[in-house]
Parts: structure tokens; sequence; C-alpha cells
């Protein structure tokens, strides 16, 4: 026979039990977010990014006047991004962008290798970004450049002219063929480009 104090503990035991019984028991559901993916890294004609600061500084050059020639399918402008184009056809098209940043922009190598990384290019030694520059003097930017580059099917053709405290920059970039067929037109572009006074 059981004793009392054993007697006891079974019964309280058994209360606990049916305490946590429900004749209707309810499901809970939690949701767990989800961890945040990395962002993918930048390709084609991703714009830098532009601070608060770099945005007003800009704001203070004249833009040049150019002439777009016909078929080039002009796109939304920006404070920094001043001419936007779409280039050839769908599927296939290339990307023309004028840009204008506040003094040098970190430097031409700086900036050759970032575009050649856009194209999935490692950066580039002194002798390989010295054979993808050439002279390219614009008017009002006489010490302006071509930076030529292709990789991997898909090109960029870019002029880096300093003018009055900025760099300004002239870029095309897509598929490799999109970007020679529309090279002649890009050249006329940028003879059609004409910087503002000095002030």
């Amino acid at each position: 026979m059981q004793s009392a104090p054993i007697r006891t503990i079974i019964a309280g035991a058994g209360l606990i039990l049916l305490a946590g019984c429900e004749d209707n028991p309810r499901v809970v559901a939690y949701t767990v977010p989800k961890a945040a993916r990395p962002a993918s890294p930048a390709t084609g004609t991703a714009p830098m990014a532009a601070s608060p600061g770099m945005t007003q500084a800009v704001a203070e050059f004249d833009t040049p006047t150019w002439v777009a020639p016909q078929g080039w399918r002009a796109q939304p402008s920006s404070p920094m991004r001043k001419g936007d184009w779409k280039i050839g056809p769908g599927g296939a098209e290339a990307l023309m962008a004028v840009t204008v940043f506040a003094g040098d922009v970190g430097g031409l190598p700086a900036n050759v290798n970032r575009w050649a990384q856009q194209l999935g290019m490692p950066a580039l030694s002194a002798e390989q970004r010295q054979k993808a520059v050439s002279p390219r003097p614009l008017e009002g930017s006489p010490d302006a450049v071509l930076v030529r580059l292709s990789h991997d099917g898909r090109a960029t053709l870019a002029i880096s002219a300093p003018h009055g405290g900025a760099t300004w920059f002239f870029k095309l970039s897509g598929p490799a063929s999109t970007v020679a067929e529309a090279e002649s037109d890009f050249q006329k572009f940028a003879d059609s480009v004409r910087f503002p006074a000095s002030r």
C-alpha cells in the first residue's frame, strides 16, 4: 500500500498534466526572418554612389552642350548623371552616360581599374593601363583621354575630361558588338561637346 506522501505526490503530478492539456490545442506559428543576402557586385554601368555633399558640389558646375546622334534613346538624368541614353537593339543594348564629379575622383588609374572591374577584369598593371589610354582632346578640355577596354564579349569606351575643377566622364559600355557599331557616333558626340567658359 502506498504511503500518504507518495499518493499526494502522484495526485499533484496528475493535476499538473491535466492543467497543461486543452481540449482544443492551439498551433502557434513563428516567422523567422531570413538572413539578408549580400548585394550582388556592381556590373555593367552601375553608377558610382554619390553622397549628398558630392551632389551639392557638382551642382555648381555648368553642364556642357552636345548633340546626341539620331537613334540614341534618351533616359532620365540625375544631378550627377547629366546625360543617359540606350543604344542598339533590345537584348544587346549599350548604355551611354555623361557624369561629373568634383576633382579628379581618385585619379585616372583608379577610374580605369574601376571600369575594368565592371567588365569582370582584374586590376590592370601600369603597362596595361598605358595601352588602354590614349589622348582624346575635347573642345575646352585639351587634356582629355580616351580609355578603351574589352573583356569576355563586353566593352567600354570612356573619355575622361578634366574641366574647371571637375572631371567629366563620357562612357559607352555594353556588348562589344554594339559598342563597336556605336563608336563612330560616340566620336561624333565627343566632337560636339562644348564646355562653357570657366568662371
